[in-house]
């Protein structure tokens, strides 16, 4: 699973990529929204909000209380091996969904040097 908070800003085309360069492994974007930007194909990807006040209140939900037993069980019928994250931010918020799925959550950061 490759999580990002966002799904996907344009300027992040290397995590499209590094995804579609994955041989052993089919990538599924999980999130807690779409922008504008980068399309993922529905097939693979999902995210938390869906639009509207209730997805509002689901990405909220899940943000600070955690996934729901429904959003694990839709998520871990995908057979996860682990949760990569981009970037800090979204490895904290990756860290709930990694332990409730319990695959190991792997964190990139970049270093601006």
């Amino acid at each position: 699973m490759v999580f990002r908070i966002q799904l996907l800003p344009p300027s992040e085309t290397f995590i499209a990529a590094q995804a579609a360069a994955m041989r052993r492994f089919s990538p599924f974007f999980v999130g807690w929204r779409r922008t504008a930007g980068i399309e993922l194909p529905q097939a693979t990807s999902w995210t938390v909000d869906g639009g509207g006040v209730r997805g509002k209140l689901r990405e909220l939900r899940f943000r600070y209380v955690g996934p729901t037993r429904e959003q694990v069980a839709r998520l871990r019928a995908r057979a996860p091996r682990l949760v990569y994250a981009h970037f800090a931010p979204d490895g904290y918020a990756a860290m709930q969904l990694a332990e409730q799925l319990g695959v190991p959550l792997v964190t990139a950061y970049m270093d601006s040097t």
